[in-house]
């Protein structure tokens, strides 16, 4: 699988550094990982903004 991380991307993970986000080259979809997870912890959506949506609700959820 091809990824990119465009600009977009990289403003993620500066506002949320414990994750890594990318979007696929073949799909154009968004996905999220936080870094170290053991289970592994993903998001996935089809735009940054809702990328940026499901990392604040996991959190909120966890409360951190």
């Amino acid at each position: 699988m091809s990824i990119i991380v465009p600009p977009e991307a990289v403003n993620i993970m500066a506002e949320y550094p414990d994750w890594d986000v990318w979007t696929s080259l073949i799909t154009g979809q968004w996905h999220a990982r936080l870094k170290g997870a053991t289970p592994p912890v993903m998001v996935h959506d089809d735009s940054p903004q809702e990328i940026r949506a499901r990392i604040r609700a996991w959190e909120a959820e966890r409360g951190r």
